[in-house]
């Protein structure tokens, strides 16, 4: 197996696999952010594969390390073995390639000099797809055509897509981003999830730093601290009062932030007496106010506000 396969399979299925486990398996009435919903997975693989990995695997770093190793041989144990270190090329290159695609996307600003000049562009890329390390046409309009495919037969939110990255007269150009954006946002609307926000890219990006295993050791310690606080089988065996949210917060420090967040809804969902009177409390002790706990939360803000008020 080449190296960039080993790449594109090794990524796709752990930051998939991520996601697949952060999902909730109780139906949600309330939207749920995109990361949570199986419908955001179906578009994913096509952001990655037509967008990021073609990024990444042009980026000077990861052509070294291809050198590096003989990647024919137990390549995908030693792709493993580089990703476990905090530090390294696949990590500064991934988050390199989704800061290309979104992160310089500035919804305020309708268009940007042709030149690059200006906040939208530096890294970001353009409406003509030129990445700022020498990257043609191909990788926007590819990864523009892709979730087009992904999207279906819907010609309202193609043409509303293309005329999003025209250039609005010959001087100026709008990113890629806009068009990528407006598709996102009609399948979002149509599968009944919260579409990414701008400052979503860091969700994204820490994906990657995840090992699903990691989310399975959360979740089995989360589900039976909960059955040992609210619903003990043996009375001995029961914990005191404020314990789940306690382990929620410790494995809010043992993950990245946002994916501690989603964990925490997850529970929300799933756990029988997270109701809302509880995840409110829990957003409260995080924080130093019921407000600044909300602004580094918002997923699970919004969500609190739609629960059962106490069901226990």
């Amino acid at each position: 197996m080449s190296f960039a396969e080993i790449l594109q399979n090794s990524l796709e299925r752990r930051t998939s696999r991520t996601m697949a486990l952060l999902a909730p398996e109780t139906p949600s009435k309330a939207r749920l952010p995109f990361p949570m919903e199986g419908p955001f997975l179906d578009i994913y693989t096509g952001l990655l594969r037509a967008g990021v990995f073609p990024l990444m695997i042009r980026r000077r770093q990861l052509q070294i390390l291809e050198k590096q190793y003989e990647w024919g041989e137990d390549g995908e144990k030693k792709f493993a073995d580089i990703l476990k270190t905090k530090a390294n090329p696949i990590f500064e290159s991934w988050d390199n390639a989704w800061d290309s695609l979104w992160g310089n996307y500035d919804p305020n600003r309708q268009s940007a000099p042709a030149n690059g000049s200006g906040r939208g562009s530096g890294r970001g890329s353009g409406a003509n797809g030129r990445h700022p390390n020498g990257h043609g046409h191909g990788v926007g309009s590819s990864l523009l055509g892709a979730v087009k495919g992904l999207l279906g037969r819907d010609k309202a939110a193609a043409t509303a897509a293309e005329a999003a990255v025209q250039p609005a007269t010959p001087c100026e150009s709008r990113p890629v981003m806009a068009g990528l954006r407006a598709l996102m946002e009609h399948h979002a609307e149509a599968n009944h999830y919260i579409p990414p926000k701008d400052d979503d890219v860091t969700l994204l990006k820490e994906m990657i730093r995840v090992h699903p295993r990691s989310i399975e050791d959360a979740w089995r310690e989360l589900s039976q601290v909960h059955r040992q606080e609210f619903a003990p089988t043996d009375p001995n065996d029961g914990l005191r009062q404020g314990a789940l949210a306690e382990a929620i917060i410790k494995w809010q420090y043992s993950l990245p932030h946002r994916i501690g967040e989603l964990l925490a809804l997850k529970a929300a969902a799933d756990l029988e007496y997270c109701d809302s009177n509880f995840v409110r409390q829990f957003i409260r002790q995080s924080a130093r106010s019921q407000e600044e706990g909300e602004r580094a939360m918002p997923y699970l803000a919004l969500y609190q506000k739609s629960m059962v008020a106490v069901i226990r």
